[in-house]
């Protein structure tokens, strides 16, 4: 429609005619950015890389970031379940602020934000064209998600102060965290990291059309956080401390004390999760593995063991991200419950990766009829 009413206006009245509004999306231009690129030698020891700064241009989509080795000699090398991506040590990024955005995350854990956070059509690294899991000559490529709806860019970083910059944070693993036995040379792991982003567009077009200058909502920002929880074998209820904002998804991984590796077989069936005091679902493991492989379409030997995947962020036809709106986000408060219980077969360590989401121009936040990001409409 091209005429508005004004809230509580005769509708007899004749509209007043508006300028159509060109969509944020449909203006600005995708673009790429060169931020860093270093290379290191796979050590006895973890590499801290210095801080890296996120050059000021348009609205940043995400940090590309691509892990390739080179160099060394495989001779008899073994690696870890969680190779090639436990190479990172740990990836987080900071606002102007010094504030955590992206809570130090494993190489692992963000391959897990990239296959299941709902951000791309095939968001799984490891069916990417250039990927490689050779023991000395891997190849692969992760993200650091900002935008939240590929639709309408809600959620990227504006990033147009060159006073001010939002830095990225990166630990290559020590030798032990990527091989279970040494190569007989090491090898060099190069980063390649890039900003994806928005151009800034023009106000409007050349005939007068306005066009929306900046994503909807500008401020409002999407977390990625950790919570790590040691477990005796026997029934337990996992509460979640991070509350306040509206929580878009869970992953859990699993991993038993005896191996240190994921498991399925002692993870909770059922399990429970239960919201302030609605008990959201119960449900059997064997009812997610189906919902992660028709949401995801991940392949039945794809499915990583121990990770349980709990998403609010898929739209009407079950397809995560792209199109997700906000609507079936968790509203929480600083005093919400938030619990996953169930028995679990063996003691473990419970890591919950959270996505949560805080929306600007909310006027109340716990409100559950809302609109994207849960923001009210004027």
């Amino acid at each position: 429609m091209d005429a508005v009413l004004a809230k509580g206006a005769d509708t007899k009245q004749t509209p007043q005619r508006q300028v159509p509004t060109i969509p944020f999306t449909h203006a600005a231009h995708e673009q790429m950015e060169m931020v860093s690129n270093v290379a290191n030698a796979v050590a006895a020891g973890a590499v801290k890389i210095p801080p890296i700064d996120v050059p000021a241009r348009g609205y940043v989509r995400s940090q590309w970031i691509r892990s390739k080795g080179s160099a060394g000699n495989k001779g008899p090398a073994a690696v870890h379940e969680d190779f090639p991506f436990c190479v990172l040590d740990s990836l987080a990024f900071f606002d102007v602020g010094g504030g955590e955005i992206y809570n130090p995350l494993s190489g692992y854990e963000t391959f897990l934000v990239n296959k299941y956070g709902g951000y791309a059509y095939m968001g799984d690294p490891t069916q990417h064209p250039d990927y490689d899991d050779d023991e000395i000559a891997w190849n692969f490529a992760l993200r650091i998600p900002f935008e939240i709806s590929a639709a309408d860019a809600l959620g990227c970083l504006s990033n147009q102060n060159t006073q001010s910059k939002y830095k990225l944070n990166l630990t290559q693993a020590d030798k032990g965290s990527i091989y279970t036995t040494d190569p007989t040379g090491q090898p060099t792991n190069t980063l390649d990291i890039y900003s994806e982003l928005w151009s800034q567009p023009p106000k409007a077009t050349d005939k007068g059309a306005g066009i929306a200058f900046q994503p909807p909502l500008v401020g409002t920002t999407q977390y990625w956080t950790r919570e790590t929880k040691d477990l005796s074998a026997g029934t337990h209820s996992v509460e979640i401390s991070r509350r306040g904002n509206q929580v878009r998804n869970f992953i859990l991984i699993w991993r038993e004390t005896a191996s240190g590796l994921r498991a399925d077989a002692t993870f909770p069936d059922p399990v429970r999760f239960v919201w302030d005091s609605r008990e959201q679902f119960e449900e059997l493991s064997q009812y997610r593995r189906q919902v992660m492989y028709e949401r995801y379409g991940v392949a039945r030997g794809a499915l990583d063991r121990g990770v349980y995947v709990y998403d609010f962020a898929h739209d009407v036809l079950g397809h995560p991200g792209g199109m997700d709106d906000g609507h079936l986000w968790l509203r929480t408060k600083s005093s919400s419950r938030l619990e996953f219980r169930g028995t679990f077969g063996a003691a473990g360590t419970l890591t919950i990766l959270i996505n949560d989401v805080a929306p600007v121009a909310v006027t109340d936040q716990y409100s559950e009829g809302s609109v994207t990001g849960g923001a009210t409409v004027a």
